[in-house]
């Protein structure tokens, strides 16, 4: 209706502007006016920058009505994660894995990264608003890396830092650690992979804002621990307008693959949805890793057209979040706990057990089914042959002589038909052969079994071993 009334649409964005500005020193004003504007900004400022698409600046303008809202919440998160992620026990090889950033990490911020202690019912009580507000980042830091990296070695090159309230300084060093990550997977990515013209790595990242960390873990029932996005890397490969699509696909897969190399996942924590897209059409592979100081880390990887999808296109996320992102009236996150452990995430805002949600998923898995095998990287088309122990175990076959590319997975594809075709011609020749056990096949098809493990994806299961190969795993498929 906003945008309605106005006939230049830029009039909205300098009113957002203006309303930034106004939170940033809402200190100035009465405690009870201060707590109505940040109601008013919340409700319809929040979800206006949302529905614009104008997310950093969104999260920004949570974050400073939530110091208003909440201060002890505020508060309490900012030095709780701080904690989580440079927790003593975690930091062994800080120096080897931090690099140039360990000295100023360790040496100048020895008081956010020392004890540790939390902060007492009179301090929470005496921090003015002002010094809350200042512990919000500014979104411009998130959206330029930059600018965060210019920022943060400013900080801690600050010959007062530890006069800085200690709120502020948590602020920093969650700042800190996230420039930290960028760095470690931007080299790891330029010694791994090989420039190819068209199809460049861009890498970006973002930490949550505690608001929207708040809002999960009272939606989810979880402890902050294990909001395992709290902080996040993006990678985003080229595809020249869609025109080496297909490769930058594959591409991405390859990349998952150097990830997983260099830090251990999270079991239960990856999600493929470019096999699977969303019902928004968003395609993406998530997945949580342990990063480089052993907390976790999520990292997604698409195309530039999946992005541009995501970002401004049918997938854009505003909907769902705005559905859920309320602020309820709760005083303490000390109680926020789970009592349940998550193994298997079927979506990236809905997460459960593998026994009562991986079972659910895939009841439905029947003889003839189409699934896709990843093995390092690679995707390679198969059909299920047959469904034991409630769907547990899988016996599939799988083609080496039909590469199963982005485009098997691609609803907008004009040639989905022959693919399914394809896989309906695979499954009719496993029953004519009469090919019922593993290793059964010819030089191109092959009989492989898969069980379901605790991460809540099907691996491989070899004769002379008995672990599983992580490289090797299923996606299924919907049918059209």
């Amino acid at each position: 209706m906003l945008l309605g009334m106005v006939d230049d649409p830029r009039v909205v964005l300098i009113k957002l502007a203006d309303r930034l500005h106004n939170m940033r020193t809402i200190y100035a004003l009465p405690p009870a006016k201060a707590q109505a504007v940040a109601q008013e900004t919340l409700a319809i400022w929040c979800s206006l920058a949302s529905r614009l698409g104008l997310w950093a600046l969104k999260a920004e303008l949570e974050d400073l009505c939530f110091a208003v809202l909440q201060p002890q919440i505020f508060l309490r998160m900012r030095a709780d994660l701080a904690s989580m992620w440079s927790h003593p026990n975690r930091t062994g090889n800080a120096r080897k894995i931090y690099g140039k950033f360990s000295s100023l990490l360790h040496q100048r911020m020895k008081r956010v990264t020392a004890e540790h202690e939390e902060p007492s019912e009179t301090d929470e009580e005496n921090i003015c608003m002002k010094v809350l507000l200042q512990a919000v980042l500014p979104f411009d830091l998130l959206q330029d890396r930059k600018k965060r990296t210019d920022f943060f070695n400013k900080l801690v090159a600050n010959s007062n830092l530890e006069t800085t309230p200690k709120v502020v300084r948590d602020a920093a060093f969650a700042l800190g650690t996230l420039v930290v990550c960028e760095e470690a997977l931007e080299r790891e990515l330029f010694i791994s992979t090989s420039y190819v013209p068209g199809m460049e790595v861009t890498l970006s990242g973002r930490l949550k804002s505690l608001f929207s960390i708040y809002s999960k873990m009272k939606r989810k029932e979880i402890g902050i621990n294990k909001v395992y996005d709290a902080r996040a890397l993006r990678v985003i490969v080229g595809d020249k307008n869609g025109a080496l699509h297909s490769q930058a696909v594959q591409s991405c897969y390859n990349l998952l693959n150097i990830v997983h190399r260099l830090w251990s996942p999270i079991d239960g924590e990856f999600d493929d949805y470019i096999v699977n897209p969303k019902q928004s059409g968003y395609q993406s592979l998530h997945t949580a890793v342990q990063g480089p100081d052993n907390s976790p880390l999520e990292i997604q990887i698409r195309t530039q057209r999946m992005h541009e999808c995501a970002e401004h296109g049918l997938a854009a996320h505003w909907l769902y979040k705005e559905t859920e992102d309320k602020l309820p009236l709760v005083t303490s996150v000390t109680g926020s706990g789970t009592t349940t452990p998550s193994f298997f995430s079927t979506d990236i805002e809905d997460q459960g057990s593998i026994e009562n949600d991986g079972s659910h998923k895939y009841s439905s898995l029947k003889v003839g089914d189409p699934v896709l095998r990843v093995e390092a990287g690679h995707l390679l088309a198969a059909v299920i042959v047959r469904v034991d122990k409630g769907a547990r175990e899988l016996l599939v076959a799988v083609s080496f002589g039909l590469a199963a590319s982005e485009a098997v997975a691609d609803r907008r594809s004009s040639s989905q038909m022959k693919r399914w075709e394809a896989f309906a011609r695979l499954y009719k020749k496993v029953s004519d052969e009469w090919w019922c056990e593993p290793g059964h096949g010819d030089w191109c098809t092959c009989l492989e079994k898969y069980t379901l493990c605790q991460d809540g994806m099907y691996h491989k299961v070899w004769e002379a071993s008995n672990h599983d190969m992580e490289v090797k795993f299923l996606e299924f498929k919907d049918k059209p």
